[in-house]
């Protein structure tokens, strides 16, 4: 049998061994902005210091155009970095991007938008780091 002090010891220490072995990068988050017929769907993943997006987005016709664009923020809601598509007109093209988010603890959420040919946001929806 083993000593009750050595058993709380050892829980301890499992207990602070789980906590540095945490994984980095959680689970991902499913991602759908959609505007009219048009979109932006795929997934987040959170890791330490960025978030990757793998995933697609739609254009329905010639005259209106679409670009995906992804910025990371930080736990107050300032922005980390961003990054952004090309402009697509009439398709689905596929995305795959990594945004950076250098600071400590890394991004609190990702602000996605499906933007009209010009840049300009059609609709942004902010997805929080699970």
């Amino acid at each position: 049998m083993v000593p009750l002090r050595h058993s709380v010891i050892a829980l301890a220490a499992l207990a602070l061994s789980a906590t540095f072995t945490t994984p980095a990068t959680a689970a991902p988050t499913h991602v759908d902005v959609s505007y009219g017929a048009t979109y932006v769907r795929g997934d987040l993943t959170f890791a330490n210091r960025s978030v990757s997006f793998k995933g697609t987005y739609r254009s329905v016709s010639p005259a209106d155009c679409r670009r995906a664009w992804f910025g990371t923020l930080d736990g107050s809601g300032a922005l980390l970095d961003a990054r952004s598509t090309g402009t697509l007109c009439d398709g689905v093209r596929e995305i795959t991007t990594t945004v950076p988010a250098d600071v400590r603890g890394g991004a609190g959420s990702v602000l996605v938008c499906l933007d009209d040919g010009n840049a300009a946001p059609l609709k942004c929806l902010e997805y929080k780091r699970p």
